[in-house]
């Protein structure tokens, strides 16, 4: 399985860090305004809203993406799984451990969660449209990762789990309002 792991790993990153150079800066840009910081202060700021609204289904969703972002934390934390050795790695001003991402779990259960709000409660075709491009800078989040090489795939993969499991959990309960 160990071995099955890093395989996986290192073919996945050797294919997505071959791309073209001219897209570093782009990434590192998504990669910025994708972190959990980002989605932090939104959800917190959701969070505030829904509890001066009383809205009850947006205080739960709201809590549970900051919920998702802090088991995130705690994995990193317990696991302790070194990130790559790279030059981004190097010059990252916060360092923590690599498993499981943390933009990778916070853009997937975030951007997730504007994606899946918009298409339910804006006019169509413009909230299928909105949802999908969320839904696309989600993704490009992640894949942004291992672009700069501040994760291994494998650490991604763990951080959309975990990212998809909050934004069940919020499907679920926001999902007879919308």
């Amino acid at each position: 399985m160990h071995n099955l792991l890093h395989s996986f790993d290192d073919r996945l990153t050797a294919w997505i860090q071959a791309w073209p150079a001219w897209l570093y800066q782009p990434m590192l840009a998504i990669t910025n305004v994708g972190q959990p910081l980002t989605v932090v202060v939104f959800a917190s700021g959701l969070l505030v809203w829904a509890l001066w609204q009383r809205h009850t289904k947006l205080i739960w969703a709201s809590s549970a993406i900051l919920i998702t972002i802090i088991v995130t934390s705690v994995l990193k934390l317990m696991l302790r799984r070194s990130r790559p050795e790279t030059e981004y790695v190097a010059n990252m001003m916060f360092q923590s451990f690599s498993f499981p991402s943390g933009h990778s779990a916070a853009a997937t259960v975030g951007f997730g969660f504007l994606a899946y709000a918009a298409w339910m409660n804006l006019p169509q075709p413009w909230g299928v449209i909105l949802g999908v491009l969320t839904a696309i800078f989600g993704a490009l989040v992640c894949v942004s990762r291992i672009y700069l090489g501040a994760h291994y795939p494998s650490d991604v993969v763990g951080g959309i789990l975990l990212g998809l499991a909050g934004l069940a959990v919020i499907m679920f309960i926001v999902r007879p309002f919308a």
